[in-house]
């Protein structure tokens, strides 16, 4: 009986302390209801960041495999706009060498195919696409068929920007100086004309470096400076294992010993 009142009391006291809580707005849940109230929340933190993450992730590879594509794109769109022109370049060839077969008179050391609407094309296609390597080698398609027909200020208003934008591209900057070179030394301009040559001659990783002393010789012998002249060209002609030149059948020292031979030094 006495256990029962006291069970009674003690309910009645945790009654009237859940009432107050209520009252007060204070209720407080069981440690394993909150618990896991915890755990839920941190169930869908982790779920959300995962679909965030994964969404990023998908973003970023939609985002680079469009970059490539576009990217892909404009390359073969820019090659077959220069095989384009260079169609038309061999298409003046053909025309040259059907007035040659059709009239052999006309086959005389200074004729040549007539390449100034090619020679245009490069041009224009090369300064309408600077940033991309293949108008670099239209810049220096159109500057080598400009200095054939001596147009020279067109051949140099194309090589000279190259000379920055190939900084750190050494076939590119090897044959734009080269060209730049001899475009100099068609005008008299020796000393630029060797000095563009110097430069190439301390650049890293040149592979064309017995080429370039080569046309150096050639400069100077015409500079009047036979002696140093000389000089170069029996170095080349004694240097077994000097370069073949760019796009020649013959290496460099035989060109040598040939100059060697011609100016009689």
């Amino acid at each position: 009986m006495f256990q029962s009142i006291r069970f009674s009391q003690a309910s009645v006291a945790f009654d009237s302390v859940q009432s107050a809580g209520v009252a007060g707005g204070s209720v407080q849940r069981p440690i394993f209801e909150e618990t896991s109230a915890k755990a839920i929340r941190a169930a869908h933190r982790r779920k959300w960041t995962l679909v965030g993450t994964v969404t990023l992730i998908v973003a970023i590879g939609a985002g680079l495999l469009i970059y490539s594509w576009r990217s892909s794109k404009s390359e073969r769109e820019l090659t077959q706009q220069y095989l384009e022109i260079d169609a038309a370049y061999l298409a003046e060839n053909q025309v040259f060498e059907d007035k040659l077969r059709a009239d052999p008179k006309l086959n005389t050391p200074d004729a040549r195919a007539d390449h100034s609407q090619s020679a245009k094309k490069f041009a224009d296609f090369a300064k309408a696409n600077a940033k991309s390597a293949i108008a670099w080698q239209a810049s220096l398609r159109a500057a080598n068929l400009y200095i054939e027909e001596q147009k020279f200020a067109e051949a140099q208003a194309l090589l000279e920007p190259l000379l920055i934008k190939t900084l750190k591209h050494v076939v590119f900057q090897v044959r734009a100086r080269k060209t730049l070179a001899s475009l100099l030394a068609e005008q008299g301009q020796f000393d630029p004309a060797l000095e563009q040559l110097s430069f190439l001659e301390k650049l890293p990783d040149n592979p064309m470096v017995a080429e370039g002393r080569l046309l150096r010789a050639q400069l100077l012998y015409k500079k009047g400076q036979k002696e140093e002249a000389g000089k170069i060209l029996k170095e080349l002609a004694a240097d077994t294992k000097a370069a073949v030149g760019e796009g020649g059948a013959r290496s460099v020292a035989t060109e040598a010993s040939l100059w060697l031979g011609y100016w009689g030094l």
